[in-house]
């Protein structure tokens, strides 16, 4: 019994430090821009905040055909983007992609290719902007057909109480940033209601 009290503690500690480097990668990335104007609509975020919306979006095929670059959100987050080099010719390309009807980020439109870097993401913000006006329609995969994981609301049928660290990660403000980033990352498992009854 010790012992698997001693291994749980460690669990925890690990998950509250991930929780704060995930903290901290959402304040670093807060910047103050003007709302109203297009152009600032999309803005640059690290490899670090694409991975906590999307990582799991990714075809491992393209790992060796090209490099990410650059990596875009829309303030309102439902659209993040990609810029890739492809490792043979040394091109840019743009991808975007959104939320499904799971909530899941996919693929749903791309740039065409470019010989630099600027134009590529000129050209990708350019085309974020033009899809955010039909995004709703835009992000409909039709194949969505089971619903959604909700990580954080208890199981009517739960036989003890919640965890203290549970509850405040599922309740406080504080931690919605985490929150919405495992929420993300749960929506693409098939077998959570294995791992968690």
């Amino acid at each position: 019994m010790a012992g698997k009290r001693s291994r749980l503690k460690k669990r925890i500690k690990l998950l509250e430090h991930r929780l704060s480097q995930l903290l901290s990668i959402e304040n670093g990335c807060k910047k103050d821009i003007p709302k109203n104007s297009d152009r600032y609509l999309v803005r640059e975020i690290s490899r670090s905040r694409f991975n906590a919306f999307a990582a799991y979006c990714r075809d491992p095929r393209t790992l060796f055909m090209a490099a990410e670059v650059r990596w875009y959100q829309v303030e309102s987050e439902k659209i993040v983007a990609a810029v890739i080099q492809d490792f043979e010719d040394g091109n840019f390309h743009g991808i975007v992609f959104a939320p499904d009807e799971r909530d899941r980020f996919r693929w749903i439109n791309a740039t065409d290719w470019y010989g630099s870097i600027d134009e590529a993401c000129e050209n990708l913000k350019s085309l974020i902007i033009k899809l955010l006006p039909k995004i709703e329609d835009e992000r409909k995969q039709g194949d969505s057909t089971k619903r959604t994981v909700d990580f954080f609301t208890p199981l009517s049928n739960a036989k003890k109480p919640l965890h203290p660290f549970f509850k405040r990660l599922a309740y406080e403000d504080g931690h919605s940033p985490a929150r919405s980033i495992i929420e993300g990352r749960v929506l693409y498992r098939s077998d959570y209601s294995k791992s968690i009854t």
